[in-house]
């Protein structure tokens, strides 16, 4: 893994921690919230 990509990846996370803190210990839970939010949009559209 190069430098740059490191320190992009840190910076995703920071930003994430941001939007929701308890995301910043489980990225892997903020996939899952987004594509519940994205799915929770579908069915308000249906």
């Amino acid at each position: 893994m190069e430098p740059d990509q490191h320190m992009e990846y840190f910076y995703i996370v920071i930003l994430s921690s941001f939007i929701k803190k308890s995301d910043f210990f489980m990225p892997i839970t903020n996939k899952f919230a987004i594509k519940e939010k994205i799915s929770a949009r579908k069915n308000a559209l249906v």
